[in-house]
């Protein structure tokens, strides 16, 4: 006796719309990956098949946002952590602190960085001081500008010679031969009254100083004159602020060192020649 074939009901398949939709998505299409999302890079190589986890689709939509910007041109330019380290001749850890520093951009997908090999040129491309950052920073804080103690400022305000003199003192609390290159002078008492530089050079040896860089400047008439009301004013609260940048050779890996100041003094604690009151 034949049994009728049992009665089973039809699968439930997904709409094919929705599918279509989610493929396009990822630029997946019915014969493979989107042609004008696919690249010859060994970090993106992996993505020839349909993404089935989270990091490929993300992955995926990051590719298809950089040929939605018009970033086709270079997109087999991108790198993975060590090879572009190998370009930049860096370590792969210090190329990772610049791209978390926001010097580099990079984008991380899993456990790797991919680096777009124009933004690479770009970070090379910018003035470099050579040296390592932290042995750079080391000296930068040994190195002390400050005025010397024995007379260091000397303003004069009269009509017939307006002038403003600063003597500083350089104090190399390190270890390493350095030579002062310039520095770089500013004078507000209470706003700017006069700026320049210092082009003499000194050499300072390890653990010493030097008291003689001089600061030498003419203000204007309408600065002398405000500089005047400012000191003869007892209501106008004003002080005599000084910003120094100073730059420093050391002849060695660590390059050129660059040290920044700022130096107040307020009213009654410098001398300050007046004109005659009539």
């Amino acid at each position: 006796m034949l049994t009728p074939p049992r009665w089973r009901p039809a699968r439930r398949r997904p709409d094919a719309r929705a599918k279509d939709a989610r493929r396009r998505r990822f630029g997946w299409t019915g014969r493979g990956l989107d042609p004008r999302l696919r690249v010859d890079n060994p970090l993106l190589s992996r993505l020839s098949y349909r993404p089935k986890t989270s990091i490929y689709r993300k992955l995926l939509r990051w590719r298809k946002a950089l040929v939605h910007n018009s970033l086709v041109a270079g997109i087999d330019d991108i790198l993975d952590l060590n090879q572009a380290a190998q370009i930049a001749n860096v370590s792969a850890s210090r190329l990772r602190q610049l791209i978390e520093a926001g010097q580099l951009r990079g984008k991380k997908i899993g456990n790797s960085w991919a680096i777009m090999g124009s933004d690479l040129d770009l970070l090379l491309g910018r003035p470099r001081q050579p040296g390592r950052p932290d042995e750079r920073k080391a000296l930068e804080s040994r190195l002390r500008i400050e005025l010397r103690p024995m007379s260091p400022i000397s303003i004069s305000l009269h009509p017939y010679n307006q002038e403003i003199r600063l003597w500083f003192r350089v104090d190399n609390r390190s270890d390493v031969y350095v030579e002062l290159d310039r520095m770089w002078v500013e004078v507000w008492y209470p706003q700017p009254v006069a700026e320049g530089a210092i082009i003499d050079r000194y050499d300072i040896g390890p653990n010493q100083l030097i008291d003689t860089p001089m600061f030498h400047a003419w203000p204007a008439p309408d600065k002398a004159e405000m500089m005047r009301r400012a000191a003869t004013d007892p209501s106008q609260h004003a002080e005599l602020q000084i910003y120094v940048r100073a730059y420093f050779n050391t002849y060695t890996e660590i390059g050129t060192a660059q040290v920044q100041a700022r130096i107040t003094r307020q009213k009654g604690e410098f001398p300050i020649q007046l004109p005659p009151t009539p």
